[in-house]
């Protein structure tokens, strides 16, 4: 068992000892459930566990990543619960994107690349919440990213270009999702 951001394991063993709450989403690789009121556990299923973990904690410096508080083994992680709604609910309550969030997806895009990994399409918005209270986004699922550190070190030009396209390819979908009033 490993432990992060100042988590005691008396403060672990309290929260796995309280009654976990509803599920919050399970895909392939696993299931989210709350845990308190402010955090969720997630059970990996697989190989996936190696994959979501090793990504979320190299990412623990950005803010655009959930606090990391426990791993134990393969079973399981803890982390922060992240108050917020998928792009994809938001646009379907609201039609349009928020103001700014262009900027922060790219500021996403590059801070992880610069930590050596790339983002999936992010097409696949669900897996970006959008948190009303901070303005602000959070990615979550860390199982679908691929670590790019190689890449960079190796052929940093390749690197750079490869960001630079996927940062304009995402404020494309972006921009046609607020001016068709949909995401593409």
């Amino acid at each position: 068992m490993n432990l992060y951001n100042d988590m005691t394991e008396q403060e672990l063993k309290h929260l796995l000892d309280n009654k976990m709450g509803k599920l919050l989403g399970e895909g392939n690789h696993g299931k989210v459930f709350e845990l308190g009121d402010d955090y969720v556990i997630k059970y990996f299923i697989g190989r996936s566990y190696t994959e979501d973990y090793v990504a979320l904690e190299a990412l623990q410096e950005s803010k655009f990543t959930p606090r990391l508080y426990a791993h134990v083994h393969d079973t399981y992680v803890v982390m922060e619960k992240v108050r917020g709604i998928t792009l994809s609910d938001y646009l379907t309550i609201n039609k349009t994107l928020p103001e700014g969030i262009e900027t922060q997806v790219e500021e996403l895009i590059r801070e992880y690349a610069e930590l050596g990994w790339q983002l999936p399409d992010l097409k696949e918005r669900e897996h970006i919440l959008w948190i009303e209270e901070d303005r602000a986004i959070k990615y979550i699922d860390f199982g679908v990213m691929d670590n790019f550190i190689t890449v960079k070190e190796r052929h940093p030009e390749f690197y750079k270009k490869t960001i630079d396209n996927q940062v304009k390819d995402s404020i494309s979908v972006i921009t046609k999702a607020k001016e068709f009033g949909i995401f593409v």
